[in-house]
């Protein structure tokens, strides 16, 4: 893997990943778990709302959000 080429995504929790550039939250929660991609409503890109579908092109720290929140 060519991390040089990768955007790092930070989560809450402190974790890292890396991605191409371009990744989704939907895809990224798709990665995390296949069935979390059906309990995600919502995503925020460096505390920005961001569509689920809405690609990322740069390093950020996202939440994924669910229907579990609360």
């Amino acid at each position: 893997m060519d991390k040089e080429k990768l955007i790092t995504i930070t989560f809450l929790d402190g974790s890292v990943k890396y991605y191409n550039p371009g990744v989704t939250p939907y895809r990224i929660a798709y990665e995390i778990s296949p069935g979390m991609r059906h309990n995600v409503t919502s995503a925020e890109v460096d505390g920005e709302e961001w569509g689920l579908y809405q690609p990322i092109f740069r390093s950020c720290n996202l939440k994924l959000n669910s229907e579990n929140d609360g």
